[in-house]
């Protein structure tokens, strides 16, 4: 996960309006500002090979969540990865606090969590505490 977690840290850093950062403590996830406010917090989960797991079977297990801030925070990031080589990105609006990438042969769920505002360290301190 760690070498997934630092090229998303990367690539996020390569795009204007986007800053991002990690901890090696917690390897489960990626700290993400978009704009000059607002930070967000992306879990990830690997589902596993995308031979055997479908993303669309996928959406299928996910809880109705509206949620617009973080939808349009998921769709920036979707746009993004969507560029890059090996990736593929998908969602649904059942849900609008997770999506799912496929990163060369393993698909992942991202749940998306708004922090709220303030800089990356400040909020990861915050959520490594717990």
């Amino acid at each position: 996960m760690f070498e997934l977690i630092h090229k998303l840290h990367v690539i996020f850093n390569e795009v204007k309006g986007l800053e991002a950062g990690y901890s090696s403590s917690s390897l489960d996830g990626i700290f993400v500002r978009i704009g000059e406010k607002t930070v967000f917090q992306m879990e990830l989960t690997e589902i596993g090979d995308i031979k055997t797991h479908d993303m669309f079977d996928e959406f299928d297990k996910l809880p109705t969540v509206k949620n617009q801030t973080t939808f349009t925070f998921a769709k920036r990031v979707m746009e993004v990865l969507d560029v890059f080589k090996g990736f593929a990105t998908g969602y649904t609006v059942v849900n609008m606090e997770t999506f799912f990438f496929e990163y060369e042969t393993i698909l992942y769920k991202a749940k998306i969590i708004e922090l709220g505002e303030g800089t990356i360290q400040e909020h990861m301190k915050e959520v490594l505490k717990k």
